[in-house]
């Protein structure tokens, strides 16, 4: 049976890789292979995974895997799922811009930071730039990542808008394309793309934004990496007809993984000069990131469960 199967949309530098390991400690969810799939073969993996739990057997139903996640663009994934006949409950998180890109920057330029470390144990030195610098080379052209891409490997314009709202087949001369023998589509990473939307990423459709409104108030689930603990309380409300006490987000702050990696995006004070250029490349992102804490608040009303508004 397909009824029932869930899709987790993994948007890199939310809190994904923690959401995701967190999410499989819900009960009645469990991930169908790994917990963080992303990169090349990612497409021809989560097919298998997919087919794999489609001809698992009724009787093994108590065992049976429902929860399917992936990096990269979700028009993508679901083209997976509607080509084996399936409709998933989608889950997602989004993530605060000033946040969001911060934390990219400091997954590349930071001492603890992924791309740095990896630089370094490969034997090489790591480009450094500044934030400053970083988001200038891309407040009037959001396709500056092949000048940036040795310092830092993320393109931070409107970063989740992209993810979320680029269509299948897209670019046909932008982005890395890839193949998979098990799954015969041209995927192409939508991170570092530019020329998804007709005059970029920094002008998207009013009808994308339309879709991207649609998308968030229909999802199975909308949390925010803000109310990282009420969106675990929220999402085990939805999975297991609970309702969250009243203490839940204290005690889900406990249980769960979540976990920075050092990057300590959310405790760094900002200048008026980056916040100012964050604003610039992700505009779109925060009207997007409006939709979900609306639509999470709206959740938390429901389940009687009390929420803060964020500071402005």
């Amino acid at each position: 049976s397909s009824q029932g199967l869930f899709f987790y949309q993994h948007i890199a530098k939310t809190g994904g890789t923690s959401w995701s390991k967190d999410l499989a400690t819900l009960g009645p969810l469990r991930h169908c292979g790994s917990s963080h799939l992303v990169g090349r073969g990612s497409i021809g993996t989560l097919n298998h995974s997919l087919l794999a739990r489609l001809a698992s057997s009724e009787q093994d139903s108590q065992a049976r895997c429902n929860l399917f996640n992936r990096e990269d663009a979700l028009e993508d994934s679901l083209r997976v799922f509607a080509f084996n006949g399936v409709t998933p409950k989608i889950i997602l998180m989004l993530r605060s811009p000033v946040t969001h890109v911060r934390s990219m920057y400091s997954h590349c330029q930071a001492p603890t930071g992924y791309q740095r470390r990896q630089s370094e144990l490969s034997g090489k030195s790591h480009p450094d730039i500044s934030l400053v610098d970083w988001l200038t080379l891309y407040v009037n052209t959001s396709s500056a990542w092949e000048q940036s891409a040795r310092r830092c490997s993320f393109n931070p314009v409107n970063f989740q808008t992209h993810i979320l709202a680029a269509p299948n087949g897209d670019v046909q001369s932008v982005g890395r394309e890839r193949r998979s023998r098990s799954w015969k589509m041209k995927s192409v990473f939508h991170d570092r793309s530019n020329f998804v939307f007709p005059q970029g990423r920094f002008l998207v459709p009013a009808h994308v934004l339309d879709r991207l409104h649609s998308l968030i108030q229909t999802a199975f689930f909308v949390g925010v990496t803000e109310y990282y603990a009420h969106s675990v309380c929220l999402v085990r409300w939805l999975v297991t007809g609970q309702l969250p006490a009243v203490d839940c987000a204290a005690t889900a702050r406990v249980e769960m993984s979540h976990n920075d990696y050092g990057n300590t995006a959310t405790a760094t004070v900002l200048s008026g000069e980056e916040l100012s250029l964050i604003t610039q490349v992700s505009r779109i992102d925060e009207l997007v990131y409006g939709f979900a804490l609306d639509r999470m608040y709206r959740e938390a009303h429901k389940a009687k469960f009390t929420m803060f508004r964020r500071a402005k």
